[in-house]
């Protein structure tokens, strides 16, 4: 198999309201299958089997689909998140790998062997060849949906690339020339950070236009930050170990973002290749408000799932400055329903489903972001009409 295929382990972390369950889902190059586990690793499930090589993997949430390109049969194929109604969407390419969905303009992007970028819309017409770049050679992409922005990796030196999400514009965000060939690759734009990893123990990370970079060392790690997805809410990160050369390859593992906390969570694989994380907000009850409380609580909007409205509950100890500000999936701010000081109780806030603007929002995840005094906390919100 093509070298390729083996370093194309670029992830991202996405959030969804799917059966009330926090998942990973991760593709297996041996067996050609798509699996899914609870966050701690229990309850492995087979999604899709029979595929071909499924590498790359990514969710459409408001529609509950799951999309992959398959390497060998040369298809960009979706299904819903527990792998029934398979549909193939795009056929006869050249041995496709990663995949990323715009979810605003409703389109796929794939990277492929040669180092093209190419698109379509989601049900797979429309295809177009954006960007045909030779060092391209991990097949590692990323979109930054807040700056409009698509991201790629270089394997060796370490390479890093941007463009407009039609290809144009491409302009070189970093270079390193070290040792390690690159392996994994994540644009967050929530933290201005682009993180990657190579062939050792440590993850780095940049700003969006690559500068301050960085690193972090994952003590008690195997053999690298391989394949990896982020959860910049909780800062977490969760991995692919695919050393040969240890007693608990072939792993999947997770840490702290500041590499403590490393814990193997699935082991003795079969070839794990590419991992996703899929955080559910699953909150369908609403939280009385308690007689008298000494710090800052934010509950989870009620209802969740909503339409056409929900309900935003918090108490204060004290008096307080309060801001709460929604942002879309991508990090724009489109709401802003309170600027003002606040007294100490229970209160609750009603978002009708309205922008800035008075104009009603799409189904979609959305983030709920609570300031009050030198406390913040942000909740994640489901739209479904």
């Amino acid at each position: 198999m093509n070298k390729n295929i083996l370093t194309l382990i670029s992830l991202l972390i996405i959030s969804v309201n799917t059966q009330g369950q926090n998942n990973l889902y991760w593709t297996d190059l041996a067996d050609g299958s798509i699996y899914r586990s609870d966050l701690d690793g229990t309850n492995i499930d087979t999604i899709a089997s029979n595929l071909g090589i499924p590498v790359g993997i990514a969710f459409d949430l408001v529609k509950a689909k799951m999309y992959w390109s398959d390497y060998n049969n040369n298809v960009i194929q979706r299904s819903d998140l527990s792998g029934s109604n398979i549909e193939t969407l795009v056929t006869g390419l050249n041995q496709p790998l990663d995949v990323e969905l715009d979810v605003n303009n409703n389109k796929i992007y794939w990277s492929n062997e040669n180092g093209y970028i190419m698109r379509a819309d989601f049900d797979g017409s429309n295809i177009d060849t954006l960007i045909h770049d030779s060092i391209y050679s991990t097949g590692n992409l990323d979109l930054d949906l807040t700056n409009n922005k698509i991201y790629w990796l270089g394997e060796h030196p370490v390479v890093i690339k941007r463009a407009n999400l039609d290809g144009t514009n491409v302009d070189t965000v970093l270079v390193r020339n070290q040792d390690d060939d690159a392996v994994g690759f994540d644009v967050v734009s929530q933290q201005n950070r682009i993180y990657w990893s190579q062939w050792n123990d440590f993850l780095y990370f940049s700003t969006l236009d690559g500068l301050n970079i960085d690193s972090t060392f994952f003590q008690g790690n195997n053999h690298g930050i391989v394949g990896f997805t982020i959860d910049s809410l909780n800062n977490q990160i969760y991995w692919v170990d695919t050393n040969d050369n240890v007693s608990d390859s072939k792993a999947i593992r997770g840490a702290n973002l500041d590499g403590t906390n490393v814990t193997t969570l699935i082991t003795n694989l079969s070839s794990p290749f590419l991992i996703k994380a899929v955080l559910i907000p699953t909150v369908n009850i609403n939280i009385p408000p308690q007689k008298s409380i000494d710090h800052f609580i934010l509950y989870q909007n009620y209802p969740n799932p909503f339409n056409p409205e929900t309900y935003i509950s918090f108490q204060l100890p004290k008096n307080e400055k309060v801001k709460i500000l929604i942002y879309n999936q991508v990090g724009q701010l489109i709401r802003r329903l309170v600027n003002e000081e606040i007294s100490p109780g229970y209160h609750q806030i009603t978002w009708d489903t309205k922008d800035d603007r008075g104009e009603y929002v799409a189904n979609s995840i959305y983030l709920c972001k609570v300031t009050a005094g030198s406390f913040s906390k942000t909740i994640k919100m489901l739209l479904m009409k």
